[in-house]
C-alpha cells in the first residue's frame, strides 16, 4: 500500500537499505546490531532518558566508555545515518568525513 501511495505521487526511489537488526538490553541501554547490504556490520548503543537535566554529552560519554568496553577493533563513531552512506557511496562522495576516529 505504501509503496502504491509513494508511485502515485510521482515520487522516485533514491536509494533502499536492506538491513536486518538484532535488539539487545543491557543494563539501561539498548544495543543494535545491524548487518546493512552493501554496507557492512554496525553496533548502534542507546540510553533513553527522560530527564531534561541530564547532559547529553555526558550520555554520550557513557556509551562511548561501553563501546570500548568490547574490545571491538576499527570502531568509528558515525555522524551520519546509513541512509546517508548509502547515498555518499552511490554518489562516488567518499571524501566526506562522517566519522570520529576513536
Amino acid at each position: 500500500m505504501a509503496l502504491k501511495i509513494v508511485k502515485l505521487l510521482g515520487l522516485d526511489e533514491l536509494i533502499k537499505v536492506d538491513n536486518k537488526r538484532i535488539f539487545y538490553k543491557h543494563n539501561d541501554l539498548t544495543i543494535i546490531l545491524e548487518d546493512v547490504k552493501e554496507l557492512g556490520l554496525f553496533i548502534e548503543v542507546e540510553r533513553l532518558i527522560s530527564d531534561d537535566k541530564i547532559d547529553p554529552d555526558v550520555i554520550k560519554e557513557e556509551i562511548r566508555d561501553f563501546i570500548k568496553t568490547l574490545n571491538l577493533k576499527n570502531v568509528k563513531e558515525l555522524n551520519v545515518g546509513k541512509n546517508q552512506l548509502m547515498l555518499m557511496r552511490k554518489n562516488k562522495n567518499i571524501d566526506v568525513k562522517v566519522y570520529r576516529e576513536w
